[in-house]
């Protein structure tokens, strides 16, 4: 009988290696080339658009041939032409610019078009910034894996009657003693929640913001508890109030393009270090007709967050 086993053992580990060794051919469709076209407008802004083009996965990209200035780009803002120009002030990334005030509830659309590719467009509509209040730094707290990490609440109230969408981040803003230049940027090297329904868009330990929908409580108010991995909170001997470090709650409301493509986006990243059962390829979703990209919106609110005793 024991012997019988191990011939078993034998022929299952060679299986298993012929299954993990075999060698598939994959056809691979040929590939129109598109214009691409990524913008992401908010409030206060001016409407900045980034415009390349694709190439197959088998013609070595060049990021620099793939920008593209060659071409007509159009906007409208709530039905009236906004006049929009080439910014070349970067000769190797140059972008279009529409100089306008957006406002919320402001509805865009766009066209590209250029010699050899077929024109496309895309509208938007940016949304109402997201009411919340009570931002607040609660001390410490253990995630699901057992690491201790700085836990922040605050409450939201749901625009009624609207399918809605967030994005959460720590923003930390200093002021330079000399020149009084204020600086700032995500302050935190990864995000969690212990609610299943707030999610990383990555889980590759560089997550620097959460997203989430309002499926949990529409159209009405949650208080919310989300935990972040914040440098300056893990080394509080680098935090001093001398540094003029103030530390703010951003949430913003974000349109379902923009949702839809950062979380996809951050499962590809995952995808790009495979393990035995990831690798796999991750549809990008698009909202450009005719095209690839997003044309995105978001609207912000923040709140300025009392960090109180960091050694909690």
């Amino acid at each position: 009988m024991r012997k019988i086993f191990f011939v078993l053992l034998g022929v299952l580990t060679l299986s298993c290696e012929d299954f993990f060794e075999q060698d598939v051919d994959v056809d691979i469709p040929d590939h129109e080339n598109k214009l691409v076209l990524y913008s992401y407008p908010a409030p206060g802004d001016s409407l900045i658009i980034l415009l390349t083009n694709s190439v197959g996965v088998e013609v070595p990209a060049n990021l620099f041939e793939l920008w593209m200035s060659q071409a007509e780009v159009e906007v409208e803002k709530n039905g009236v032409d906004i006049p929009v120009k080439l910014d070349t002030s970067d000769e190797y990334f140059p972008f279009f610019v529409a100089i306008t005030d957006l406002q919320p509830n402001d509805r865009l659309t766009v066209r590209a078009s250029s010699d050899g590719y077929q024109s496309v467009s895309s509208e938007v509509t940016i949304p109402n910034p997201p009411q919340v209040a009570d931002a607040k730094y609660a001390g410490r707290r253990i995630n699901i894996e057992g690491e201790e990490l700085a836990a922040f609440n605050f409450s939201i109230t749901d625009e009624k009657d609207i399918d809605s969408y967030y994005e959460v981040s720590v923003v930390s803003v200093w002021t330079d003693e000399f020149s009084g230049e204020k600086f700032e940027n995500l302050s935190a090297t990864n995000y969690d929640s212990n609610l299943p329904w707030i999610n990383p868009p990555s889980d590759d330990g560089f997550n620097l913001r959460l997203f989430f929908e309002d499926g949990a409580f529409e159209n009405n108010e949650i208080t919310i508890e989300f935990l972040a991995d914040v440098w300056e909170l893990a080394n509080p001997e680098y935090y001093s109030p001398d540094n003029n470090n103030e530390y703010y709650l951003s949430v913003k409301s974000v349109t379902e393009g923009y949702y839809d493509f950062v979380t996809a986006f951050g499962v590809h990243e995952d995808n790009q270090f495979p393990d035995l059962f990831s690798g796999e390829p991750v549809p990008l979703p698009s909202n450009i007709t005719n095209g690839f990209g997003v044309f995105g919106a978001y609207a912000e609110t923040r709140l300025k967050i009392d960090l109180g005793d960091l050694d909690d």
